[in-house]
């Protein structure tokens, strides 16, 4: 049975079966696995799917509040028009290669990006390089993602090149205040008396 969970930085047992998918997944690219700590693990969300016990696909999310603070700040570099605000970034996306084509992908991006909206985010970034495949970046595109470097490639290390991506972060107020609405109903419920009782009405 698959399960989905999230945690947070890197003390949860769960973040070391993490690193070794990762290492799974990138060892052509990154054969040397000290390259796979880029610093930011510890202050992310980890959105992980498991078979049993088994990590078969996991995503990173991480907030900042400036845009030289992002993993890989270095490819925003050429952005024009940055938007402004808190910046949720998605990376070290990875799908176990027995386990792929079926939409887990898909359904880790929607995850980090409702997530995004909670942590009180405006603008989504997000890396594309040609290791993770056309078919990857059209997904990226089809979210509403749009070239920060206006479509060029940049330098990216071990990775070759890469290409950064973001968007702005659409809030659906109808939908928010609607959750806002049931969340204060429900601690409506938990009063120890009705309110107007209390009045007298």
């Amino acid at each position: 049975m698959v399960t989905g969970r999230v945690i947070f930085g890197t003390v949860d047992s769960t973040f070391n079966a993490i690193n070794e998918l990762r290492r799974i997944c990138w060892m052509n690219i990154l054969p040397d696995s000290n390259l796979l700590d880029d610093g930011h693990d510890e202050h992310s969300f980890h959105f992980i799917l498991l078979d049993r016990n088994t990590v078969i696909a996991a995503a990173r999310l991480c907030k900042h509040e400036l845009l030289t603070e992002l993993p890989d700040s270095h490819l925003y570099l050429q952005w024009k028009n940055p938007l402004l605000g808190s910046y949720g970034c998605c990376s070290r996306l990875v799908v176990h290669p027995d386990c792929r084509q079926l939409g887990i992908a898909a359904m880790l991006d929607k995850a980090r990006a409702d997530a995004a909206v909670i942590l009180g985010c405006n603008a989504l970034a997000v890396i594309w390089n040609e290791h993770s495949g056309v078919r990857r970046r059209d997904a990226i595109e089809a979210q509403g993602f749009v070239s920060a470097s206006d479509g060029k490639a940049i330098a990216d290390g071990e990775w070759g090149c890469s290409y950064p991506f973001a968007r702005r972060i659409d809030i659906n107020h109808k939908e928010i205040l609607q959750i806002f609405s049931d969340d204060l109903n429900n601690r409506v419920r938990f009063l120890k008396m009705p309110l107007a009782n209390q009045a007298g009405l």
